[in-house]
């Protein structure tokens, strides 16, 4: 088990907090959106869950979250995304289905953009000289989200990074912290 440093929450406070957070992502993807012509709006409910996990995975010995969902979480903190970080994807939604394209029954999902179509704002593109460590932290996480998670649904992948942090993190952890 690995020790948090920083919890000042009840016990499963935070984990309850990401699980809500997580099961509103979920009805936000399926939910039909007030214009049948637009896809759900989820850019909040995803933010919100990214914070919890990083909360979560803030640990004594530092970030335990993915780094690839690291990345993803510091451009919606620093606001650099100029693009979604999901694409929509109608599954078997009447109206919507191309034949031959997606399988009956196929419910809608989110997916996480491919790297090389998410547009970040110029000041998230490193304009001062970064250390080699963080060049290389920061390439890190690049890469991680492109293995890990473009193309990928968002909210399984999520659902999974929780349900790793949850098995990492003690959770007598999450509580206020005190001396052994």
């Amino acid at each position: 088990m690995i020790r948090r440093r920083m919890a000042i929450s009840p016990p499963d406070r935070l984990i309850g907090a990401c699980e809500t957070a997580l099961r509103r992502l979920e009805a936000a993807v399926v939910e039909p959106p007030d214009d049948p012509d637009a896809p759900p709006h989820t850019f909040a409910e995803i933010g919100e869950v990214l914070f919890w996990l990083y909360a979560i995975g803030d640990t004594e010995t530092g970030q335990i979250l993915s780094p690839g969902l690291q990345w993803a979480r510091h451009q919606y903190a620093h606001g650099n995304l100029l693009t979604d970080a999901a694409e929509h994807h109608y599954g078997a939604t009447l109206g919507r289905m191309a034949l031959g394209t997606v399988a009956l029954g196929t419910p809608p999902e989110h997916l996480w953009t491919p790297r090389e179509h998410i547009s970040t704002h110029t000041k998230a593109k490193d304009h001062r000289k970064l250390s080699a460590k963080a060049e290389a932290a920061r390439l890190f996480q690049w890469t991680d989200y492109g293995a890990r998670l473009a193309g990928k649904p968002v909210v399984a992948t999520l659902w999974d990074e929780l349900a790793e942090l949850v098995a990492n993190v003690n959770p007598r952890d999450l509580a206020p912290w005190s001396e052994p």
